[in-house]
């Protein structure tokens, strides 16, 4: 909780560019170890992208699972301050056969992770 709550937020974010690296990243381990793991990611963030190179349509479009592929990595975001862009985050979550969570509190953040375990 100390680790969650002493976070700074200083703007700036690369939020799609960060998301699309740690999906490539998922996406080559899956590669080697195959698909008798599930893979996801969890996003905690107040969905403001700044600074990255990638839009959002572009990650939406890298996210959304193939035909030969329909469960693909999942994308589970966790919106966190009274600002954040909720509908940011829902569109990462759904192009990632993910679930977006809303929490008003930061001590809520734990039980959410334990509800987004129960997917893996």
């Amino acid at each position: 909780m100390s680790r969650i709550g002493g976070t700074p937020a200083g703007g700036g974010t690369a939020l799609y560019d960060a998301v699309l690296d740690a999906y490539g990243q998922l996406t080559d381990l899956r590669a080697r170890e195959g698909d008798s793991l599930r893979y996801g990611i969890v996003v905690l963030s107040d969905g403001m992208d700044q600074n990255s190179v990638a839009s959002l349509s572009q990650l939406e479009s890298a996210l959304a699972p193939s035909e030969a592929d329909p469960t693909g990595i999942q994308i589970h975001t966790i919106a966190i301050g009274e600002d954040a862009d909720q509908a940011v985050l829902k569109k990462i979550a759904g192009a990632a056969h993910g679930r977006f969570w809303l929490t008003d509190d930061e001590r809520d953040v734990v039980n959410v992770y334990r509800d987004i375990a129960a997917y893996f």
